[in-house]
């Protein structure tokens, strides 16, 4: 995957995000995107069989998959194409705190302090 539009977007948006939302901007905010655009693009990959019939769903739970030194850990964002403009910060924020070994006690701590608003 040629990942060179992706660099140059995200040193662009860099320092505003930064200053913004008191985070840095990763790559994995962008992938989580990209996976949304991916399932509403192929909702069958997003859908659950339960007996003989397809279930579609209408939205879009992301997990993230992060190891610490305590584990693997898994936070989950709900409905993360209905929080547009959200995520993204959220996301950079949880990978963040988890990657810089922060007890899982500060994590839950500092996500409570900052509850999701659309901006």
């Amino acid at each position: 995957v040629d990942m060179g539009a992706l660099i140059k977007l995200r040193a662009e948006y860099r320092d505003k995000f930064e200053k913004k939302h008191n985070v840095r901007l990763g790559f994995l905010s962008f992938f989580v995107k990209a996976a949304i655009i991916a399932l509403k693009e192929i909702p069958a990959v997003n859908a659950e069989i339960y007996g003989d019939q397809l279930i579609y769903k209408n939205y879009y739970d992301i997990g993230v998959a992060v190891g610490t030194p305590q584990g693997l850990v898994v936070p989950v964002l709900r409905d993360a194409a209905r929080a547009a403009g959200v995520e993204m910060p959220v996301v950079e924020a949880v990978c963040a705190l988890l990657t810089a070994a922060a007890p899982l006690a500060d994590v839950i701590d500092a996500l409570l302090a900052r509850p999701l608003r659309p901006e």
